[in-house]
């Protein structure tokens, strides 16, 4: 348990950091010197910034963003240097890599910039909520139980969206509000025996929720959720415990391993029962435990357009790397072929966004998100409608999506006077979001729904349109709906 920086642990900490920092020098001897110097820098911020906000978050409440966002950047672009880079992605080769580094640095010291210029300007804006937002711990227990069982109701037992389209966008709002209010109650009720039905309850509500995500072959959301309880647990209670942090991760890990199988498992019949389902889930994870090495392996595809013709490279290098370090990927492969070989896409990905903002109940026709599968197909080369070997028309891909990370997404469109700019003004965004919405009074639904509804968006491995799409909609209904519960429960009382 971390609960403040004492001398041992200041040592610790330190020495961590030196060793740490030595080992990413010498594991990339065969970039150039300055471009390590850019690394180790990067690492450094990321490192010290982090530390400098949990220092403040002892003494301040607001929503941890900054924090995870560093998590972010430092396990998707900075950790792979940290292993044989050239062993998980043999198609690059150290100019891309230098290249990408460079790309990235404009982006997080612009996001730094953008967040240290809010972060003061709302410095010492302090908000107390609104006062008919402020509750008691069983109000929160009650709305929290109602909104995850009409989750439950509408869209697991009735799936009300077969017959009113456009209902499904209320269903993660509702789920956010739900178990974050839950996870309030939990946290704030009194250790009382009298309450210990309504802790079981809380619990195998939440429980059946995130597992009902599982069955359906849907992995992020269940394990995002769990993630997200643990850190608001440790932003509540001022302490990081790290024994259930490290859990998390190699539950993760596992699930990760066979998810595909599950997946294909699944797909076979979307109208399974739950028992069917269940089964098919036992069956996947014994399947990633008896063919545990070969998941963990798989071929790599050639270079992208190498000035010495096709690099033939062709090894087995471990699936869970290359997909941890998917966004860093990404970017390696956008700045090899853009300008050159794939023009900008100046601004076109940013037209869903303007999109999102409306809901689908109020636009029936509004236009699809096929960005993730337009991406694969500029960059990636998915199957093409015409095969360029036999001429032939065949089946173009559709379905694939490859997730276009919003840091990826600036440069694709207006490359790196687009990072900076773009992750300047994410930055600034972010403090803002930081400190509007979060409230002094701990009694008050406000806190663990913007919690679970904004704090997410520290996850920036899709385009814009995925991450903030939908955001401002989410917090409005979840607001709404557990308003709407609050009046009609101290009606009747």
């Amino acid at each position: 348990m971390i609960t403040k920086f004492n001398y041992f642990t200041k040592i610790l900490v330190g020495s961590i950091f030196l060793l740490t920092l030595l080992y990413l020098y010498y594991n990339n001897n065969s970039l150039n010197f300055a471009t390590r110097i850019t690394l180790l820098s990067l690492y450094s911020l990321i490192f010290f910034s982090s530390l400098y906000e949990l220092y403040k978050l002892k003494e301040n409440t607001y929503l941890p963003i900054f924090i995870l966002s560093n998590i972010y950047f430092f396990l998707c672009y900075i950790a792979l240097f940290f292993f044989d880079r050239e062993f998980i992605f043999p198609r690059f080769y150290d100019d891309d890599f230098e290249t990408g580094i460079k790309v990235f640095c404009y982006g997080y010291l612009a996001f730094l910039i953008g967040s240290s210029i809010s972060y003061n300007i709302f410095k010492k804006f302090n908000r107390n909520g609104f006062k008919f937002l402020s509750t008691t711990s069983n109000e929160i227990f009650i709305i929290g139980f109602f909104l995850l069982l009409l989750n439950l109701f509408f869209f697991e037992l009735f799936d009300i969206n077969n017959y009113i389209s456009g209902l499904a966008q209320i269903k993660y709002p509702l789920i956010a509000a739900g178990i974050g209010l839950l996870v309030e109650y939990l946290i704030d009720c009194k250790k009382d025996k009298k309450l210990f039905f309504k802790k079981f309850i809380s619990v195998v509500l939440i429980a059946i929720t995130l597992f009902l995500f599982v069955l359906k072959s849907a992995l992020s959301y269940p394990f995002m959720f769990v993630f997200l309880i643990y850190v608001y647990y440790s932003y509540r209670k001022k302490k990081i415990i790290i024994f259930p942090f490290i859990i998390i991760i190699f539950v993760f890990l596992f699930f990760h391993l066979g998810k595909y199988q599950f997946r294909d498992a699944v797909a076979i019949n979307s109208q399974k029962t739950i028992l069917y389902k269940i089964k098919d889930f036992i069956n996947a994870q014994n399947f990633i435990i008896e063919n545990k090495d070969k998941l963990e392996t798989g071929v790599t595809c050639k270079r992208f357009n190498s000035k010495d013709g096709i690099d033939c490279r062709i090894t087995r290098t471990p699936q869970l790397q290359r997909r941890i370090f998917h966004s860093m990927d990404s970017l390696l492969i956008v700045t090899l072929l853009s300008p050159e070989t794939v023009p900008y896409w100046d601004g076109y990905t940013y037209n869903y966004l303007k999109s999102k903002i409306i809901p689908r109940i109020l636009w029936k026709n509004k236009p699809q998100d096929r960005l993730g599968n337009e991406f694969g197909h500029r960059y990636i080369k998915l199957t093409p409608a015409i095969n360029k070997i036999t001429n032939k028309k065949q089946k173009k891909d559709i379905s694939t999506s490859w997730n276009m990370p919003v840091l990826n997404e600036l440069y694709v469109n207006y490359g790196n006077k687009g990072v900076f700019y773009g992750m300047l003004i994410i930055g600034l965004l972010y403090s803002f979001i930081a400190k509007i919405f979060t409230v002094s009074s701990l009694k008050n639904i406000e806190n663990p729904i913007a919690f679970f509804v904004f704090v997410p968006i520290f996850f920036l491995e899709s385009h814009a349109s995925l991450v903030f799409g939908a955001v401002i909609q989410s917090y409005i209904f979840a607001m709404f709906s557990s308003f709407i519960l609050l009046k009609i429960l101290r009606k009747f009382n």
